[in-house]
């Protein structure tokens, strides 16, 4: 996301001091300017972790979670679309419910992408619905929050791939942890291209 990085980064720092938190950006092996447009933002709120090769968006988040040290860990797109405000309604929900997981929610707009994408979406969300009760209906939403302990716990089952967000979120329910969904805003993306589609539906 070497494109939108400038916008993203200080927003984000920002936003991290205002609340008290903590902020980890991984670079997953990348081959453009990420590093040095991390680094040129350095500051105590941030924590970078480097990979020196890819290894996959799974990977990234996996080395994020782990490098958190907080009671509640939250992954984030570095694409710009997730709106910050958004996270301290998603943990006053985590807290009213007592629930394990928060899965933001673009419902209604992540049926706004392409034919491709809805129909890698659709294939992803009916076989998971095959293979158990399912009350999430945005299994890949890139903005989840969970408790810590147990996402630790459970990204070991995970692949490295983009299928990590479908099956973290499928292992959390199947081992009885409580996932609630709640409905969270979007914005176009601010450069870059996605790459979820059928392809990932079959990973």
């Amino acid at each position: 996301e070497e494109q939108v990085l400038p916008q993203v980064l200080p927003e984000a720092i920002g936003f991290c001091e205002r609340m008290d938190w903590q902020l980890i950006v991984v670079d997953d092996g990348s081959s453009d300017r990420t590093r040095e447009i991390i680094r040129e933002h350095a500051n105590p709120r941030l924590t970078l972790v480097t990979h020196k090769v890819n290894r996959g968006y799974g990977g990234a988040l996996k080395s994020g979670i782990n490098a958190a040290e907080t009671e509640y860990v939250v992954t984030v797109d570095a694409d710009g679309q997730h709106r910050l405000e958004d996270l301290p309604v998603l943990l006053e929900g985590l807290h009213q419910a007592d629930a394990d997981m928060v899965v933001g929610s673009r419902e209604h707009a992540a049926e706004k992408g392409s034919l491709y994408r809805r129909t890698g979406k659709a294939l992803i969300r009916g076989v998971a619905r095959l293979l158990l009760p399912l009350p999430i209906h945005d299994l890949n939403s890139g903005l989840k929050l969970y408790r810590t302990d147990l996402a630790k716990k459970y990204i070991r089952l995970c692949p490295d791939s983009m299928a990590f967000s479908d099956i973290i979120t499928l292992i959390f329910i199947s081992e009885r942890c409580k996932v609630i969904e709640m409905p969270i805003e979007i914005r176009p993306r601010a450069g870059g291209v996605s790459t979820i589609g059928v392809q990932t539906a079959m990973e």
